[in-house]
């Protein structure tokens, strides 16, 4: 046991929103260190007069005595884990007469009351976020998104509201840029046949593809490099050729303004297709955003 308390490092609490993370994370810990069930109270610290009944040599005692210093250091490791007010301070305030130094059983409840409370109320608050969320920014990875969608998920469950595996994929297609259209469309087409075996490992797998894909072919571009919708977007190499794609034929190589194909330019190209007398492109390159 000591040598798996050497292993686990302290775990601070450092905001709010990974009250989730950090909880389970802290329980795993506690796991190791011998005094998870004193967190989650299938163990409980006896009274002092209960204590004092006990034979010194009894196993009874010796079991007593355990769980009261594993109190005592779940107790100390929820002190130092949080630095703000309000937390410590649900911490701080769990005492009681038999155990006036500190209840870590009592601190945990207080800590998951205030984090994850069961209420209405927040039953009520926890709806309107999941159906008030959507995915608006296309270049935001969509599985993050889902994550927090799951997370309000679970915390509904725990509630005893539940929310299908279905109704979470049809949120999912409902609430997506336009820019997963075509997918979405495929997807409800596959939910309305009845051998629909579609699962939200099957929707996640789609859905990265979809990004790898809008990424890899430029829909989505750094705040950076970001071009003007309808603009050809080109590297520039030296005194090399454009190495765009024209919006005029669609072919690489040269920009729309230069196509051979457009009956304005057919005075600028000999019978080779050489370019005639074409003064050097003097504006900013897409990419690097030097002239």
């Amino acid at each position: 046991m000591e040598d798996i308390e050497k292993t686990v490092k302290h775990i601070p609490f450092t905001e709010k929103s990974i009250w989730r993370i950090w909880s389970k994370q802290f329980l795993a810990r506690a796991s190791g260190k011998g005094y998870k069930e004193i967190l989650l109270r299938n163990e409980v610290v006896i009274s002092t007069e209960d204590f004092k009944k006990l034979s010194e040599s009894s196993a009874e005692r010796r079991e007593a005595l355990r769980i009261k210093r594993a109190n005592e250091k779940a107790y100390d490791d929820l002190l130092i884990s949080f630095s703000d007010v309000v937390n410590f301070g649900f911490v701080d305030d769990a005492t009681t007469m038999d155990l006036p130094n500190g209840d870590a059983g009592l601190a945990w409840s207080n800590l998951v009351n205030k984090h994850d409370p069961k209420t209405t109320s927040n039953k009520f608050q926890l709806k309107l976020e999941f159906n008030s969320s959507k995915l608006t920014d296309v270049k935001k990875d969509p599985e993050v998104w889902i994550s927090g969608l799951e997370v309000i998920r679970q915390k509904l469950k725990n509630m005893k509201y539940i929310i299908s595996d279905e109704d979470l994929i049809i949120h999912i297609i409902n609430n997506l840029p336009r820019d997963y259209e075509a997918m979405t469309d495929q997807l409800e087409i596959e939910l309305d046949s009845e051998f629909n075996e579609i699962g939200i490992a099957d929707v996640k797998m789609r859905l990265r593809n979809k990004y790898n894909k809008l990424k890899r072919y430029s829909k989505i571009k750094s705040d950076k490099n970001e071009d003007n919708d309808g603009e050809e977007t080109a590297l520039y190499a030296g005194k090399g050729k454009f190495k765009g794609q024209c919006l005029h034929c669609g072919k690489w190589g040269h920009k729309s303004a230069d196509c051979r194909d457009k009956t304005s330019n057919a005075n600028k190209f000999g019978k080779s297709g050489d370019q005639k007398n074409v003064s050097k492109f003097d504006g900013e390159c897409f990419y690097c955003k030097k002239k």
